[in-house]
């Protein structure tokens, strides 16, 4: 590829190695006194001058083994390095001596080229089998050591082919300080003697601290038995962990920062956290951030379960921007992303990807097993674990009728939480699939949410896009909470009733009061309760999926519109009880029309119920209200009623459409995009590339405002491309992009560290324009500067950067309407006068036609007021013979209009005279979403080309408009 200069310019970069040494020699009176000096010692496998016996302290004669380093005590300040590209085999390194978190000792490196290397055994292959009785037929079990020696800095270091990673613990009651480890790459730990559970731990004594093979494990104490020190100030940062048991175990320990780690392929467990700020005298915090955790447990699971990651006991916690995706559970239950196991306090999980885990994206458990106070021995909930701001899609994906598998969260008896879920984007693998699997409710499978968090705009999504309002998922305990609102009558609020505190916990069947309970599953006495609405007199009463009326007293579930949406309403309404009664009357309304969407009367037995599905545009403020009302006796009237509001989207649209690339090419890193915009607002729900069969790795998405240079997502997504077929890749924005009609946009994506980009030259010597979306000649640019907007033109290259762009839906004046005659006595204009409640444009215009209907029809729209044709020119439309319905006619320029400004919009009929009518049609007006008419707004006239102003019998001409707000 000859590339222009300026497009591949490039900055070489040189590391720069700088090693101080310094000595200080005291001398106080009349005697010198010799203190311990911060020493750096070298150590190379490779170098001709290398050399256990000698002092090992400069570069020329190094240490030449891993076994000379493990017989030294180091103090603190203290550097040790390993040579860069040297490999050492058939080592452990045991580090001895303490440093602190203000004084490390630091295992580094030196020289140049790859991480120094330090692996037991060549290959996972050749690591001995795992023997849980004979702890010496496991041959060399540790890449690095560390046993009550901490306040050590681990930078730059390659650990990989033994049965233990980096394994920090304790054993004696002292809290010890510091671990740092940093850039390093750790990789197929594997064959540690596994735990035989359920069965009891037989293993030899020394094996049974870890339950099997672990990337890097840091533990303040050594076995589960006894109370010991912990260790505090821990760094993970810029580390990969791969093929592994399990990557990351952090254990009695306090103030912890664990910061960008990649963690995949592991082949049981994922990233666990137990014991974390917890019985210290702190106070401590931790903290997991920018980092990702994928295919956890793929290969074994565990028996007691899988997760990519879990917190046991740990208080006072931040998961920030992490991606816990494709954790499996082969062999084993669970296979969740975030598991809050047991006895966290204070622990939040936000901004994070949660995504095609197996198991429920969350779980909370009150696990009596794992989860026991020490002191007393009891169980203890969950307190304030929060989940707020996070994108989790396509979850549950397992297939397991003994533990069914939901899309949000897996909840047993963790009540009296006081968490907060909110903000969180959650889309479902399928329509069908539950939202929740909640053990204390009956079914466990359910819409509904777990008690006892508070709840604020979590959104819930179909694979496809559309946005579903379950009554019962945003059901609470605040009136207007998630768009719905609980009345009496239709005009009195609902007064919420709390349920009572759960009881009889412990299977001794002794009621405890709530907070303390004994065991893992209540006893068959244990009750609970779920909050309702009710009349502040009388028996009505309304909870997350049912309704019960009162005489007199009509129950009220209102959901109100926050913006102009194409919506769909279906379910079904069946009696709850069917002891007893006379019926109920059930119906759906529309703000106060007085004709109801949907109605019917349930019989006091019908358990089947009567189901509806209903589509219609609404705007900002309309109020949809499902009523249930009792006849002369509301004996035995609860009615289940979960209906569901699904926000129907526009189809996606992409700037390109068959094209594909001339070329792919290696070599460079850039930031590629293209520079587009669309003629109508919308959003942005997806970012797609188009790349060959060997491209993979990560891709950041950004998207940039053209005139401004402002990155407008809310931050730069890190995209993880599998390599498989060629063809284009779509990347899901966790938070759609809103953006503006008529604006510059530029989508990029950066290549990854293999370098690969797709390329056609001359690709935009001419724009591509599909749909509502626009590009100009030269829109592919370019950067070499990763991060910053991409500006730079070459050869007119298209890059096949693009997005999914979803017009802010359309509306219409006429849904349901047909015509009642067709007329073809002259020929006339014809027009229907109209407003709307907010600024937008009209991008089509349509007639009803019967199935001859034909010829050229002329297409205009008037500003009533000032009495001027508004389009650029009169369009002549030649409308084709077919089927009888609408035909439509996509204005070549959107035609922008104001808010509460009455337009006309005309068609005039062709020489066949024909148009459709239906008098006595605008009687009264016809409203449909931000479209507004008036009695006798069809208009004619015989003077074509003129507005039409004429009415006759108050007739509907069927001349209508699609309309897009801004």
């Amino acid at each position: 590829m000859k590339v222009q200069s300026a497009f591949l310019l490039s900055v070489p970069r040189k590391w720069i190695y700088a090693f101080a040494f310094a000595s200080i020699v005291l001398i106080a009176g009349f005697a010198a006194t010799g203190e311990a000096h911060a020493q750096t010692y070298y150590v190379s496998s490779s170098d001709p001058g290398r050399s256990d016996s000698g002092p090992g302290t400069s570069v020329s004669a190094p240490w030449a083994t891993l076994t000379k380093v493990s017989s030294v005590t180091f103090n603190a300040g203290d550097t040790i390095l390993l040579k860069k590209g040297d490999t050492w085999t058939g080592e452990t390194l045991y580090l001895k001596g303490s440093g602190t978190s203000s004084n490390w000792i630091t295992l580094s490196s030196y020289g140049t080229g790859a991480r120094p290397r330090i692996t037991p055994y060549t290959s996972e292959a050749a690591i001995p089998a795992a023997d849980p009785t004979n702890v010496a037929n496991n041959g060399i079990m540790y890449g690095i050591r560390l046993q009550n020696n901490a306040g050590w800095k681990i930078v730059g270091i390659e650990i990989a082919y033994t049965k233990m990673g980096i394994v920090y613990t304790n054993d004696n009651t002292a809290n010890k300080d510091g671990l740092w480890i940093e850039d390093c790459y750790v990789h197929n730990i594997a064959k540690w003697p596994i735990h035989p559970y359920p069965s009891a731990d037989t293993r030899a004594a020394e094996l049974q601290y870890a339950a099997y093979s672990i990337g890097i494990y840091a533990h303040g104490r050594h076995l589960d038995s006894g109370l010991y020190g912990h260790l505090q100030n821990i760094t993970i940062k810029n580390t990969t962990i791969n093929n592994t048991d399990a990557p990351l175990d952090v254990g009695w320990a306090d103030n912890i920062t664990i910061d960008a780690i990649t963690a995949k392929d592991s082949y049981r467990e994922g990233v666990q956290f137990g014991h974390v700020n917890y019985d210290g005298s702190g106070p401590f915090v931790g903290s997991f951030t920018n980092s990702r955790i994928l295919r956890s447990g793929y290969l074994y699971g565990f028996a007691w379960g899988s997760a990519g990651l879990q917190f046991n006991a740990v208080h006072h916690f931040t998961v920030d921007n992490v991606e816990i995706g494709s954790t499996k559970a082969p062999d084993g239950p669970d296979g969740v992303g975030v598991d809050f196991e047991g006895l966290n306090t204070d622990v939040t999980v936000q901004n994070s990807y949660i995504h095609d885990n197996d198991g429920d994206a969350f779980m909370l458990t009150r696990n009596g097993f794992w989860g026991r106070n020490e002191v007393t021995g009891m169980p203890i909930e969950n307190a304030n674990t929060s989940i707020i701001g996070n994108y989790i899609v396509n979850n549950g994906l397992k297939i397991d009728p003994n533990q069914p598998h939901a899309a949000f969260m897996v909840h047993g008896w963790n009540l009296g939480n006081g968490g907060t879920i909110s903000g969180n984007t959650i889309v479902k693998a399928s329509a069908s699939q539950a939202l929740n699997n909640i053990f204390e409710r009956t079914p466990r499978l359910t819409e509904s949410m777990p008690r006892d968090h508070v709840y604020a705009n979590n959104i819930v999504k179909l694979p496809g896009g559309d946005i579903i309002h379950y009554a019962a998922t945003g059901f609470y305990k605040t009136q207007g909470a998630a768009g719905w609102s609980y009345l009496v009558n239709g005009s009195t609020n609902a007064v919420w009733q709390e349920a009572p505190a759960p009881n009889d916990y412990d299977d001794a069947g002794t009621t405890q009061s709530y907070g303390i309970p004994y065991d893992y599953a209540p006893n068959a006495n244990w009750q609970y309760g779920q909050g309702y609405w009710k009349s502040s007199a009388g028996g009505m009463q309304i909870g997350d999926n049912w309704l019960l009326p009162d005489v007199g007293q009509a129950a009220h579930r209102v959901w109100t519109s926050d913006g102009i949406k194409k919506i769909r309403i279906t379910g079904t309404a069946k009696k709850a009880d069917v002891s007893g009664g006379d019926g109920v009357d059930v119906k759906i309304v529309k703000n106060n029309d007085a004709t109801p969407l949907w109605s019917g009367t349930l019989a006091y037995n019908d358990a089947t119920g009567l189901s509806h599905d209903i589509t219609l545009m609404v705007k900002s403020g309309d109020k949809i209200s499902f009523i249930a009302s009792a006849k002369s006796s509301a004996t035995g009237d609860k009615t289940e009623w979960n209906p569901v509001i699904e926000e129907v989207q526009e189809p996606g649209q992409s700037i390109y459409t068959s094209q594909v690339p001339n070329n792919f090419f290696a070599d460079a890193r850039y930031d590629l995009g293209t520079k587009f915009k669309a003629n109508v607002s919308g959003t942005i729900t997806k970012v797609r590339i188009y790349t060959k069969d060997a491209e993979s790795g990560i891709h950041t998405v950004r998207i940039w405002n053209a005139a401004t240079g402002a990155m407008l997502l809310p931050k730069a997504y890190d995209w993880d491309i599998p390599g498989g077929t060629a063809g284009w890749k779509e990347f899901t924005l966790p938070v759609p992009l809103a953006i503006s009609a008529d604006t510059d946009y530029i989508v990029s994506v950066t290549n990854s560290p293999d370098l690969y980009y797709a390329d056609t030259q001359h690709g935009f010597d001419s724009p591509i324009n599909n749909g509502n979306l626009i590009t100009y000649a030269a829109s592919g640019v370019g950067s070499t500067t990763l991060g910053t907007m991409p500006s730079i033109t070459y050869l007119n290259s298209s890059f096949f950067r693009d997005i999914v762009f979803v017009p802010t839906p359309s509306q219409t004046i006429f849904t349901t309407q047909t015509p009642d005659y067709y007329f073809y006595d002259a020929q006339y204009e014809l027009g229907t006068k109209f407003k709307t409640s907010v600024a937008g444009k009209i991008t089509k215009v349509r007639i009803y036609t019967n199935g001859v209907e034909t010829g050229t029809h002329m297409v205009r729209i008037w500003n009533v007021a000032t009495g001027t044709m508004i389009l650029p020119t009169a369009y002549s439309w030649s409308v084709p013979t077919g089927a009888a319905g609408w035909k439509e006619f996509t204005l070549p320029t959107p035609q922008a209009i104001s808010a509460n400004t009455d337009y006309i919009v005309a068609v005039s009929t062709g020489t066949d005279k024909l148009y459709a009518d239906t008098q006595h049609g605008f009687d009264s007006p016809i409203n449909n979403g931000s479209l507004v008419t008036y009695a006798a707004s069809g208009v004619g006239t015989t003077s074509l080309g003129t507005m039409p102003t004429s009415t006759y019998l108050n007739s509907n001409l069927f001349r209508d408009i699609v309309f897009v707000a801004d």
